[in-house]
């Protein structure tokens, strides 16, 4: 009887930590970057997004240059020849939509558009230790504004 305690105690241990672990492998959102170049809709999956809104704090007499963007930063999980064309493009704008889904269906879409927007910087590290892809890219844009939950935000 003591034997089987022990054994049902260890089989279920083992099955809370299998859930467990799986569970924090699983990818919960997905983020998608959407926008259209030279009439080609350039869609790259995102595994991170993020922005900055600074407002200006200095004076008309400031050596900063006038102009305001909001910044946005992206993380593709990899760089096709597709977005690669499109960025090579220095005075090309876009509006780049970027959508969040919730892969459970339990939270809402969120949505956030990027009104003239251009790629700033690029920059792409390498490393024997990732799994799928042997290096991490980093996307930095610049917008002149940016609707979020239908609200648009201007630098």
């Amino acid at each position: 009887m003591k034997q089987l305690f022990t054994l049902s105690a260890l089989l279920l241990t083992l099955a809370l930590f299998c859930t467990t672990a799986k569970a924090q492998n699983e990818k919960r959102y997905s983020i998608e970057m959407t926008f259209t170049y030279k009439g080609k809709t350039i869609k790259t999956p995102l595994s991170s997004a993020s922005y900055s809104l600074n407002r200006d704090v200095y004076d008309s007499d400031s050596l900063y240059p006038s102009k305001k963007y909001i910044y946005y930063s992206v993380v593709p999980f990899k760089l096709d020849k597709d977005l690669l064309s499109a960025i090579k493009d220095k005075k090309a704008s876009y509006d780049v939509q970027v959508t969040m889904t919730d892969t459970y269906g339990k939270e809402p879409k969120r949505e956030t558009l990027l009104k003239k927007a251009f790629v700033s910087a690029i920059s792409e590290s390498y490393s024997p230790y990732n799994y799928d892809y042997a290096g991490s890219v980093n996307l930095s844009l610049m917008a002149e504004s940016i609707v979020i939950e239908g609200v648009e935000i201007e630098p």
